[in-house]
């Protein structure tokens, strides 16, 4: 049997970041769909399963290499508290894992796999040969939908180059924790302006992306010509309000598929908190399909789909909107792009890269 038939799609080496004592051995996990809560949980067995990348394991060798560059890198970010200098080598490194990580997981798959099928039957539901029997069939990517959210999110990384990022330390007794989809994306601009539909494209305007590291260390990379995150330049924040923790806490379980995971100090307490107040923040689908008939072109429509945000009005002390950000105005755009010489350039570089 493959040593690594077992895939994981959180990598362990970050899990154990959250593991009790330390000890890389076992973790809290509080399982939301079962309402279950174990405090000495088997690390081993967690975010994982059975050749989840495909067999032949090209996929799980190309990941387990860039997490053993981003291992050293994290390790180094815990021992010293500071952060790789903008644009260098471990930045790039950093960027490219997050990005990664939040594409391969179980509910990044499964929500490619839903869009392919909301939008198949979309599409087909006037079709008479086909619109009776569309119940029946489930359309999808299958089993290499991980590799289409990943390839998706590789090609997309320099979109993100515009973002800058700080580190959240935490100064409080509530610990972070972290969950099976730990890389939040978010908005709160388009939040506050109820804008209709994604709001976390990667080349969207007042894009934010949080990402614990450990209990005590976290991530956020930010859009800068809308917020002001602490001082300007300070590379990292001091959080002293647990009020803060429990918000960022909130994230991950309004954005987690099925686990949250913590160590031996955040308690089944903290965690009926986290249900009481984020229940109503759970998403009820990964994705939206909707269709809009033409009034020009009889017949013809157009079809919109976005994955469901994770939206749970989120206000940190520590987080501000800048002036210049609170006079743009939405209009009656359907997309708000933050660097859209960025995202031509991005489209180019893909452009010349295709094959034909």
């Amino acid at each position: 049997m493959s040593v690594k038939k077992n895939q994981h799609f959180v990598p362990r080496f970050y899990l154990k970041y959250f593991s009790n004592s330390f000890l890389g051995k076992t973790l809290g996990i509080y399982n939301i769909p079962s309402d279950k809560y174990i405090d000495r949980g088997n690390l081993q067995k967690q975010a994982s399963k059975e050749y989840f990348y495909g067999e032949d394991l090209a996929v799980e060798d190309t990941l387990a290499a860039i997490e053993a560059e981003t291992a050293k890198l994290f390790r180094n970010i815990c021992e010293t508290g500071v952060l790789p200098p903008r644009f260098s080598e471990e930045h790039i490194v950093m960027l490219i894992f997050i990005m990664i990580l939040s594409a391969r997981t179980e509910q990044s798959a499964d929500t490619q796999n839903e869009t392919a099928d909301k939008i198949f039957k979309e599409i087909f539901k006037y079709d008479s040969r086909v619109k009776d029997f569309l119940d029946q069939v489930v359309v999808g990517w299958g089993d290499n939908a991980p590799l289409v959210s990943i390839r998706f999110a590789v090609e997309s990384i320099p979109v993100l180059f515009d973002l800058e990022f700080k580190l959240l330390v935490n100064r409080t007794d509530v610990p972070f924790i972290t969950s099976d989809q730990p890389v939040v994306l978010y908005n709160q601009f388009l939040e506050r302006r109820k804008a209709f539909g994604g709001i976390t494209g990667y080349a969207v305007k007042g894009l934010q992306i949080f990402f614990p590291l450990n209990p005590w260390l976290s991530f956020v990379f930010y859009d800068t010509n809308v917020y002001g995150v602490g001082n300007k330049k300070d590379c990292y924040i001091n959080i002293t309000n647990t009020k803060d923790v429990m918000s960022l806490n909130l994230l991950q379980y309004a954005n987690a598929y099925k686990n949250l995971y913590f160590n031996e100090f955040f308690t089944e307490i903290l965690i009926q908190e986290l249900k009481d107040k984020g229940s109503s923040f759970r998403k009820e689908s990964l994705s939206n399909v909707f269709e809009y008939g033409s009034v020009e072109m009889k017949g013809s429509s157009l079809i919109h789909t976005f994955i469901s945000d994770t939206r749970i009005r989120l206000n940190l002390s520590f987080i501000r909107e800048l002036k210049k950000a609170k006079r743009y105005e939405l209009g009656n755009k359907m997309t708000h792009i933050r660097n859209q010489e960025l995202l031509d350039m991005t489209e180019r570089e893909l452009f010349l890269n295709t094959d034909d």
